[in-house]
């Protein structure tokens, strides 16, 4: 709880992945996955619960053996297509019929192995002390879209209809949505919200937003994580 707001973490890990088999329990220095975002979360000093909607049976057993809840997600929810509001709203109303709500809502994806506990307290502070609906994690990049382009039969195209002879450093800053936090009040959370568009920013250190995709992310990881831990 913070602010007597009170918080359930969510985290969303299906079985299915196409990239590496079984991603969400792939071992990391010797640990699942997902059990890095486990931690943080148990480790937070605000989260009141934490929730995994899960359609896998290992997964599942991995959650409540690590000590954490867990929502057994429908297959169609499960799918390639299916979009992750889809699965939380669920979980929502699963844990509406358990007897328990609350005021905020946060997203964690289990990609996302280097989050630490300070991410999950620090978006929650900000986020709350500004009186905001919602809020999510990014961090800056590089490249500005006014200097990409898109490239079809050997023509280039802007992205932004926006002039791109502006000065270097007259170009607005540029943060990239990492996919670590989505927190948002519960109550404004439905089937056609859409978490990535939320407009209210947390910046974190692009060192830690590495996202688990394919071998080469888990080597990194393993890297980076011996930096951290």
């Amino acid at each position: 709880m913070y602010q007597n707001k009170k918080i359930c973490a969510i985290i969303t890990a299906r079985a299915g992945s196409k990239g590496i088999k079984d991603k969400n329990l792939y071992p990391i220095k010797g640990k699942p996955l997902i059990n890095y975002t486990i931690e943080a979360a148990q480790k937070s000093k605000y989260l009141d619960d934490i929730y995994c909607t899960t359609d896998g049976l290992n997964i599942k057993e991995n959650c409540l053996n690590a000590g954490i809840n867990v929502i057994d997600r429908p297959k169609e929810l499960a799918l390639d297509t299916s979009k992750s509001i889809d699965c939380i709203v669920h979980a929502i109303d699963e844990i509406k019929k358990q007897g328990k709500e609350f005021d905020y809502i946060l997203q964690l994806q289990p990609t996302s192995p280097l989050r630490q506990p300070f991410h999950i307290d620090g978006i929650i502070e900000e986020c709350i002390n500004k009186n905001l609906d919602s809020m999510l994690s990014v961090h800056q990049v590089e490249y500005n879209p006014i200097l990409v382009r898109f490239q079809e039969n050997e023509k280039l195209t802007n992205i932004l209809n926006r002039n791109s002879t502006v000065r270097r450093q007259d170009m607005p800053k540029t943060v990239y949505v990492n996919g670590m936090l989505y927190l948002s009040k519960t109550d404004l959370l439905n089937l056609d919200t859409s978490l990535n568009d939320i407009p209210n920013g947390y910046e974190v250190d692009p060192h830690y937003a590495l996202d688990i995709n394919d071998m080469h992310d888990i080597e990194l990881a393993e890297i980076m994580l011996k930096e951290i831990n």
